[in-house]
């Protein structure tokens, strides 16, 4: 019984060591698809493609095909990351957001934070900016907003919370700055308007079917 008894603790102690063994190694993997996630948001390039694809992600999700186009020619030729067909219009989305000096102020120490905050904003402020001249157009067909999507919830709750008026204000001109959630929220509610106007469509097509009748 002794000897059975130490033959049934090895094999648990074994097979509780290869347990711990495999947590560790997910553990690894999460830490290294983190490491590799933080470094590819420091390259531009790489930011920027990542924005594309969770955009176009998030879109493909949550809309049927026929309500949005990924990198056309719109209004006078200019090429947004995304827009959707809508009930007010053509809204048009960028992702490619202005990040560089927001990780040096990360990183920054206490002297060069504020130098780095005020850089950070000069580069939002600009990059709204165009947005609002390139795809705020509703003589050419947009909606009379456009949207600035951030794929960090962190860069958004940072601007939320240390440039409110700024937001504000280019939310004024037309410029909605989104993150992965809130953008989740507008679709939804974007998707509902066209789905009522199309019941209504739908609606009147039968009334005139009725009065045809």
């Amino acid at each position: 019984k002794d000897i059975e008894a130490a033959v049934s603790k090895t094999w648990i102690d074994l097979g509780l060591g290869e347990h711990i063994y495999a947590v560790e190694m997910q553990a690894q993997a999460i830490h290294d698809s983190y490491r590799s996630l933080e470094q590819m948001l420091r390259v531009p390039t790489e930011r920027a493609a990542l924005g594309e694809i969770t955009l176009e992600t998030m879109l493909a999700d949550q809309l049927p095909p026929d309500m949005f186009m990924i990198r056309r020619r719109v209004m006078d030729g200019k090429i947004p990351d995304a827009a959707i067909r809508s009930t007010v219009g053509l809204i048009c989305i960028d992702c490619k957001f202005p990040l560089d000096n927001y990780q040096r102020l990360v990183n920054a120490s206490e002297d060069e934070v504020a130098g780095y905050q005020r850089r950070f904003l000069r580069d939002v402020r600009g990059h709204l900016a165009k947005i609002a001249q390139d795809y705020v157009r509703p003589e050419k067909g947009s909606a009379e907003f456009a949207l600035a999507y951030i794929p960090s919830e962190a860069v958004y709750y940072y601007l939320v919370n240390a440039a409110f008026d700024l937001l504000r204000d280019f939310g004024r001109r037309g410029v909605q700055v989104v993150s992965p959630l809130t953008l989740s929220h507008k679709l939804a509610l974007i998707k509902a308007g066209v789905h009522a106007q199309r019941l209504s469509e739908n609606a009147v097509r039968v009334s005139n079917d009725l009065h045809s009748l």
